[in-house]
């Protein structure tokens, strides 16, 4: 699950900022985002955003946004995986034992360790290159859902191929930049061109 509410997460934030629209069902005169490309087959852990959420309501009414929840449930999943990932106090096995170690110095089980940073790449972390995919090849992915491409056939062919010529994973890279560029592009009167990128004209 900490898979699918990390990639919740990504798609709510992806289109138009982090405000919970992933997680509104369609109406006869809305059509909201869960059921569009790309969510329509890859996003999921609705139901356990409405339980989360259904709970805090009845602790604490009309106080707790959705944005929020889901913020902080795909935070969790990340920290139950460095603590307690089978729900007994124990880590994720996958988990390279010594990135487990870094990754829990780096994050300690404290309160005052939320804002503390961790690198996806803590290896090469100054620079732009495949050693994220050398990385997973090892059992030393940072998130659950990275490690996870590694448990897929097909997705562990293509970080394979990254890791060992980063030439075709920067090409890669570069178009799917280029692909992601031409999302939802405004053009014409749809859109405008703002004298000051903070404000509408």
């Amino acid at each position: 699950m900490a898979a699918s509410i990390l990639c919740l997460h990504f798609h709510d934030c992806f289109a138009n900022g982090c405000d919970g629209s992933v997680l509104l069902d369609d109406t006869s005169t809305f059509a909201g985002e869960k059921n569009k490309n790309p969510n329509k087959d890859s996003a999921g852990g609705f139901d356990v955003i409405d339980a989360i959420k259904a709970n805090v309501e009845k602790a604490c009414p009309s106080k707790v946004s959705c944005a929020d929840i889901l913020t902080l449930s795909a935070r969790e999943s990340v920290y139950l995986r460095l603590f307690d990932f089978d729900g007994a106090g124990n880590p994720d096995p996958t988990l390279d034992a010594s990135i487990l170690s870094t990754l829990r110095t780096v994050c300690p089980n404290q309160n005052n360790s939320d804002t503390n940073l961790a690198s996806l790449d803590p290896t090469t972390t100054n620079k732009f290159d495949n050693n994220y995919f050398k990385n997973l090849i090892n059992n030393s992915g940072l998130l659950q859902s990275d490690q996870a491409l590694m448990g897929d056939n097909i997705t562990a062919s293509f970080v394979t191929t990254y890791s060992k010529f980063p030439f075709i994973f920067s090409r890669d890279f570069g178009i799917s930049m280029v692909k992601m560029g031409n999302i939802g592009v405004l053009t014409g009167q749809d859109g405008e061109i703002r004298k000051n990128c903070r404000t509408v004209n």
